[in-house]
This record gives structure tokens, C-alpha cells and sequence, in this order.
């Protein structure tokens, strides 16, 4: 083989160092979920706080008129996430 053919399979092959940078991405990731996880926890929080200052009928009847109006048809997701929280908590773990 030519000196050109050898050098490109070395650049080719991973070894040692491609696992490492592999490893370091594997912990910078977990590190980045970990955080994001307190983060969305403190929204949930915040959110359930907001929810404490109406009452149930008042909450259910702004997500589903929200739901309904025709500029807010594209957020559905954030809809969906909204009505998730206040379903998936009992209503007296909110008030």
C-alpha cells in the first residue's frame, strides 16, 4: 500500500480517542438532561401556582376555549401540556 492509502485509513479509523470524545459527550449530555429536568420541574411547579389562583371551573373553561380558538389551533402541544399538568394533579393537591 502507498503512503497515501495508509494515512487515510488511519484518519478513517476511531480507536481510542473517538471513544473518549464519545464518553465526554455521553456525560456533557447527561449533565445538559439533568438540568433541564430541574428546569421543567420549577415550570411545572410555577404553573401549578398559577393554577391555585382560579378556581377548577375557571381553569377547565380557559383551556378548552383557548383550545378552540382558531389562532390557537398551531399550539395545540402547549394545550395539551397545560391540561396533562392540571389532569395528572389532584385537584386537592392544587388547592
Amino acid at each position: 500500500m502507498g503512503k497515501k492509502i495508509k494515512k487515510k485509513k488511519q484518519k478513517r479509523n476511531i480507536g481510542p480517542k473517538g471513544e473518549d470524545f464519545a464518553k465526554k459527550i455521553a456525560v456533557i449530555h447527561e449533565e445538559r438532561m439533568k438540568d433541564l429536568e430541574i428546569f421543567f420541574k420549577a415550570a411545572v411547579l410555577s404553573i401549578y401556582d398559577i393554577f391555585r389562583l382560579y378556581s377548577v371551573q375557571d381553569i377547565v373553561t380557559s383551556l378548552f376555549v383557548s383550545n378552540l380558538w382558531l389562532p390557537n389551533i398551531a399550539s395545540g402541544i402547549k394545550h395539551q401540556f397545560l391540561l396533562s399538568i392540571f389532569s395528572g394533579r389532584h385537584v386537592s393537591a392544587i388547592y
